[in-house]
């Protein structure tokens, strides 16, 4: 009705302005004159003239477009963005510097939107250690504004001048994070307060927020990354916060180089030596499985830092990594392995396969990034170089984080447990059990072992009939082919399975 109204009356009026006119022009002009200042202004009398409403329209659509992205004024977004950046751990300099990029930046994102014709607006904007998040929401939702969109990344980062530019899908906005020129330090001590046992924070997301990962529920973590992107920094750091919220937490760490953690000699027992490394595999897995049928609770964290090195003198590992990760949750031993990349040389895709949480920093390339992360679209390439940057992925959910520095002096005040070497009592060709761990075993149980964190974490074996109740999964997780081989083989450490489980009275 307001339309109808607003167009015939305009009409009216326009038809019977432009023929008075015609008829007078000169006393027409003067009643016109009169008739603005007596009602109320030029913008008064355009809304109800009808020749002029369509241009008066017009006008007030472009305005309503080129105001900020923010639905509120453009002096409340700058007073929003002021407030924001008062809060950060920055100097004065600093905090000038950032509160100049964001708008810049914001005003540059506008007119790419606008000249892309992407119906969207700003809703928030956050700051992270080494971003700046956008908050977008389309105005029209539709696939085509969305794809549209999503292919801006390259184009955002030439315009603003940044490294790099990250698009993120969300529940119903899309995250545009563009790496801030201006680095907000993590704070430690923030980190301290967010862990907690085995629940430790790992870093700062998009937000500043403590992001946490329990590490008891991961058999293995994985860091993956090119030298000097923060990889081992970041695990020291997680060392760190562990051991301080609980010094009773055993820690070994076997590293290829030594440099990087003989601070932590006080706190942890480290291996550099490929043969002590031979002895405490075969130590470990017979402990893990020794773990696996007792009450014991003792929480380890075993670190191999440098896999593809690591590999290179024991080949053995590869196997061995595998049977920590699938049994390790179950019992209180949680793995953290550091490489390079992931592939042949570090162990292959079967070595990472349950890599239920990954800490991925920048790839070489976006191929060996899909490797990395298991599976492709993460956006890993659209991370900085910047030391730190990374995205945690955990059960396949990411979240952008920028990991801590601790240096060698607060590490060297740790204290608690340190492991003994009791491993250096198992002789070197490991073959005969000098602890009393049973280091050879029954054929059958080294399968076991392989299967053993499916086997007690999940529905998986028929007791009462003796079977797996998905042979062909068992099959899989034990790398046989389904053929009427390795069924045969199945059928035989199935039969073992229900055999002992009658002899050891449901111990299983």
């Amino acid at each position: 009705m307001d339309k109808l109204e607003y167009y015939v009356g305009g009409g009216i009026m326009g038809i019977g302005t432009l023929g008075l006119f015609i008829i007078a022009p000169i006393e027409t002009l003067i009643v016109l004159v009169v008739t603005l200042g007596i009602g109320g202004g030029v913008l008064a009398f355009l809304k109800w003239f009808g020749v002029l409403a369509p241009l008066y329209v017009q006008t007030t659509q472009i305005a309503q477009n080129n105001q900020t992205l923010l639905t509120d004024s453009r002096h409340r977004f700058e007073e929003r963005v002021k407030a924001q950046i008062q809060t950060l751990p920055m100097n004065a300099q600093g905090k000038s510097n950032l509160y100049k990029f964001v708008l810049d930046s914001e005003n540059t994102l506008k007119k790419i939107l606008l000249s892309e014709k992407i119906p969207c607006f700003l809703s928030d904007v956050r700051f992270g250690a080494l971003t700046v998040t956008y908050q977008l929401k389309l105005r029209e939702f539709s696939r085509a504004n969305l794809d549209k969109l999503m292919k801006l990344e390259d184009l955002i980062a030439q315009a603003l001048s940044v490294e790099s530019v990250r698009l993120i899908q969300g529940s119903g906005f899309i995250d545009c994070e563009v790496s801030s020129p201006m680095r907000v330090p993590v704070d430690l001590k923030l980190l301290e307060a967010n862990t907690n046992g085995s629940n430790v924070a790992i870093g700062l997301d998009s937000t500043l927020r403590p992001a946490q990962i329990d590490i008891a529920q991961h058999g293995l973590i994985a860091a993956i990354a090119p030298s000097r992107r923060g990889k081992t920094q970041a695990i020291r750091t997680t060392l760190y916060l562990l051991k301080r919220a609980d010094p009773s937490l055993n820690i070994v760490v076997v590293a290829f180089k030594s440099a990087d953690w003989q601070a932590f000699k006080d706190c942890a027992t480290l291996i550099y030596d490929a043969q002590e490394l031979k002895q405490f595999q075969s130590w470990l897995l017979a402990e893990m499985y020794r773990k696996a049928k007792s009450p014991d609770k003792v929480k380890w964290v075993i670190v191999f830092d440098d896999l593809v090195n690591l590999l290179s003198t024991n080949p053995e590992l590869t196997e061995s990594i595998k049977q920590f990760a699938s049994l390790g949750a179950g019992v209180g031993i949680t793995t953290i392995v550091s490489t390079q990349f992931s592939g042949k040389d570090s162990g292959g895709t079967g070595t990472f396969a349950n890599a239920t949480a990954r800490l991925l920093f920048k790839p070489s390339s976006n191929l060996q990034g899909s490797r990395d992360g298991g599976m492709a679209g993460l956006g890993l390439d659209q991370l900085s170089n910047q030391k730190g940057d990374a995205l945690l992925v955990v059960d396949g959910d990411p979240i952008r984080i920028t990991t801590a520095l601790t240096n060698d002096n607060l590490i060297s005040t740790l204290t608690g447990a340190v492991p003994e070497r009791d491993w250096l009592s198992v002789a070197p060709n490991m073959t005969q059990p000098v602890t009393g761990y049973p280091i050879s075993i029954h054929p059958m149980e080294e399968l076991i072992e392989r299967l053993n964190g499916w086997l007690l974490e999940s529905d998986s074996f028929d007791w009462d009939n003796g079977r797996f109740f998905n042979r062909s999964e068992a099959l899989r997780r034990l790398d046989w082919h389904n053929n009427t081989h390795y069924r045969g083989k199945l059928e035989q450490l199935e039969q073992y399975i229900y055999e002992q489980h009658n002899n050891n009275n449901n111990k299983w």
